[in-house]
């Protein structure tokens, strides 16, 4: 190596080892057998002095490997910045976790019956994870029949939401930061705020989409959903792992076809025991026998006038009963129904007439309200209602006042 080239290799060299780092300076000095400890200020120093006083051959190909190396590093860096940045412009995608297999099929999932909308058929069906980011749209048509129906007002589309699970029949519930559109146009948009422990979701009746959809056969709905907020992120109770979506074409039931179907079931068959809640207990003294009887209110809980049709559930014990009309009309969007006297169950399946009830509101007077019943004799006690006498009094009142106008009357007649 002559003196000038030794010179220039030993000026590049110098330069070069000022932007090196701690572990290639470190490097150098090894090749050169002196001690790699201290600072980097003093082992920038250590190479200097090495390469100015004992610059070889060895030392000059470490730095020209340690320069290559520092120049892979740099042009891989610069790609994956390059990479980054297009990556920023594009939607990202998620990774779907967890798989779909794990989960029940979507249509295995079942729903409790509707009295009112009787489940024709499954048009279509989807599990929505609470995990998932992304979800392909739901798409779904209908037949010339469908159309026919929906257009008599015979069927509707109901779009019903529950747990991913099978072990039992599910209410229809509204899961948190749930978004759905039908055709673009929104038909839930939950974006409530929702406390920390909060219960996951809330039961509710299922969504009506008749009005959104594209009454032509064959024609291609789509139903599109997304979580307006990672459930995942937020502590929910009883947050199951995945939601089921379920289009469903329903056949609308008339309150008068269940009326009947009712009316021709078994009677309802008092309870033997004594819990009739709800009901006033007199004791009466007859013969030197003491008697229970049970006052009976005669007027519907829910429309406070006369019961016209008797009904209760099977699973209520009292002996008042509410009327049956006013209890269908009460709860025909209504997923449970309980009974408005005691708060028990009373499922569509549990309705009973009942017919000793019946037979009283046969044979009262008018406008009475309350009677009492013997439970031991099964006789019947009337009781005349406070209307019936207020309807008395005046009754009274408009008899007095006719016969004074009638007596005023007579009186000028025979003063003529």
């Amino acid at each position: 190596m002559s003196s000038s080239t030794s010179s220039q290799a030993k000026s590049n060299a110098l330069e070069s080892i000022k932007n090196y780092r701690v572990s290639e300076l470190q490097t150098l000095l090894d090749v050169a057998n002196v001690t790699r400890q201290g600072h980097k200020r003093d082992l920038l120093q250590r190479c200097k002095l090495v390469i100015t006083s004992n610059f070889t051959s060895q030392m000059a190909n470490k730095i020209q490997q340690i320069n290559n190396a520092r120049k892979r590093s740099s042009r891989s860096h610069r790609v994956s910045s390059s990479s980054s940045s297009s990556s920023r412009n594009r939607p990202i995608v998620l990774p779907k976790t967890p798989p779909i297999e794990v989960l029940p099929q979507a249509n295995h999932i079942q729903f409790i019956n509707l009295p009112f909308f009787e489940k024709m058929r499954n048009i279509e069906c989807s599990n929505m994870p609470v995990d998932w980011h992304a979800f392909s749209p739901m798409r779904f048509t209908l037949n010339e029949t469908d159309i026919d129906l929906i257009r008599k007002n015979i069927a509707r589309v109901f779009l019903r939401i529950a747990p991913t699970t099978v072990h039992e029949r599910h209410n229809d519930v509204l899961p948190p930061y749930l978004f759905v559109q039908c055709n673009n146009q929104p038909v839930i948009n939950n974006n409530i705020s929702k406390q920390v422990g909060s219960q996951a979701h809330s039961i509710s009746f299922p969504t009506d989409i008749t009005d959104k959809i594209i009454l032509k056969a064959n024609t291609s709905n789509t139903l599109n959903y997304l979580w307006l907020q990672s459930l995942a992120a937020v502590s929910f109770k009883n947050l199951p792992k995945s939601y089921t979506l379920s289009v469903q074409l329903v056949h609308c039931v008339s309150i008068d076809t269940l009326f009947d179907l009712i009316i021709k079931r078994e009677p309802y068959t008092n309870k033997t025991d004594n819990d009739n809640d709800n009901d006033s207990d007199i004791e009466i003294e007859d013969l030197g026998l003491m008697t229970t009887r049970h006052r009976v209110s005669l007027l519907c809980p829910i429309t406070q006038s006369l019961i016209v049709v008797p009904a209760k559930s099977s699973y209520c014990s009292h002996l008042t009963c509410f009327d049956l009309k006013a209890f269908l009309l009460m709860n025909e969007r209504r997923l449970q129904w309980t009974c408005p006297l005691c708060k028990k169950s009373a499922s569509y399946e549990s309705l009973r007439i009942d017919e000793r009830l019946k037979t009283i509101l046969s044979n009262v007077p008018p406008n009475c309200s309350t009677v009492e019943v013997d439970s031991s004799t099964d006789c019947q006690y009337i009781l005349d209602s406070i209307k019936q006498e207020k309807i008395d009094v005046t009754d009274t009142i408009h008899l007095q006042k006719n016969n004074e106008d009638a007596s005023i009357e007579n009186s000028s007649n025979n003063n003529k």
